[in-house]
């Protein structure tokens, strides 16, 4: 499970005044918490030559979360603390380029929005699928969950509206039937979806909707695996040439499907010793298709049978056909 117990921060400090792509800085890449307690942030910056006049005067530090713009992102800023989304310290000494932080009470940052969801599920075509799911919100949004709460799921494209395939509210015009069987007012979305088809496979994402200002896409998903025993298509057939009898296999499945012939009971195999030819003509991840041949000179009069298989089971297709060699004598 994706887990919020664990908070990774990648950060970018911003120098009041200058931009940070005109200056280098040391940080290391990723820094981790335990929820309720500190985090320190080591960092070290460098300025040009030409702002070195500018440390004799007044200095601010601000950090800024997800983005740099200082007016949608800033959560902490050294002065005007009252302001500040995180609770900190800049610890270091910005004389000395050193602006090492420390946060306290990471609570603070978990109630950002963020979800827990499995990085994927397994299902099998025309059964049900259970997707754990929970999701945290920004804390000025909390009195929101009192009121009308809707639960979205996207299929591959969280921002394109016609791949929403479930709304808990609007369920006439669902793609996937299923229902939220968690409490979205406890901040639980747990979902399950009935009757999963092949095409359902892909990765999802949840969005929540309240009759108030909460309105929020969640960019981790879960991915659904659909797995299928295996299915004979029904464009499986015969033709009959002049020298040959031709036929036809595709086998459909997931895992992908063995596809193998058998005549009167006995599995084919390519030989160079038998006027008998197989010749596989396709394959994919889903599917597998195979031309199966047989000279009219063959006298038995023989019963051919496609079969395909995986671990879940197998599908078979017979035909009956009767060769050339044993069709009854003109006049």
């Amino acid at each position: 499970m994706k887990s919020a117990e664990k908070l990774i921060i990648i950060v970018c400090f911003l120098f009041q005044g200058v931009l940070c792509r005109e200056f280098s800085i040391s940080l290391p890449e990723s820094v981790e918490a335990l929820r309720g307690l500190c985090v320190l942030i080591p960092c070290r910056f460098e300025i040009e030559e030409q702002y070195d006049a500018d440390f004799q005067t007044d200095r601010t530090g601000i950090w800024t979360k997800d983005g740099t713009d200082r007016n949608n992102n800033k959560v902490f800023n050294s002065k005007v603390t009252k302001e500040n989304k995180i609770e900190g310290e800049i610890i270091g000494d910005l004389h000395m380029k050193n602006c090492t932080t420390i946060f306290y009470n990471i609570s603070v940052l978990c109630s950002d929005f963020s979800i827990s969801l499995p990085e994927s599920v397994e299902a099998l075509r025309g059964l049900c699928v259970l997707i754990p799911c929970s999701f945290e919100i920004e804390e000025q949004y909390d009195a929101d969950l009192q009121k009308d709460l809707t639960g979205i799921w996207f299929k591959d494209d969280p921002f394109n509206n016609y791949n929403k395939v479930f709304n808990s509210k609007v369920t006439k015009e669902n793609k996937i039937e299923g229902k939220i069987i968690g409490d979205l007012r406890m901040k639980n979305c747990t979902t399950i979806f009935y009757s999963i088809r092949q095409s359902d496979s892909g990765e999802y994402y949840f969005r929540i909707e309240t009759s108030g200002k909460l309105k929020y896409t969640y960019a981790s998903s879960v991915r659904i695996r659909v797995r299928d025993v295996p299915q004979v298509s029904p464009s499986s057939s015969c033709n009959i040439t002049q020298d040959l009898i031709l036929c036809s296999c595709e086998v459909h499945g997931n895992p992908s499907p063995k596809l193998e012939w058998r005549l009167s009971g006995q599995t084919v195999l390519p030989s160079e010793a038998t006027p008998i030819q197989v010749e596989s003509v396709g394959s994919t991840s889903l599917r597998r298709s195979s031309v199966f041949s047989i000279p009219h000179s063959v006298k038995d009069t023989p019963t051919l049978q496609c079969v395909g298989s995986n671990n879940l089971g197998n599908a078979s297709q017979v035909f009956f056909f009767i060769t050339k060699a044993q069709w009854p004598a003109e006049g």
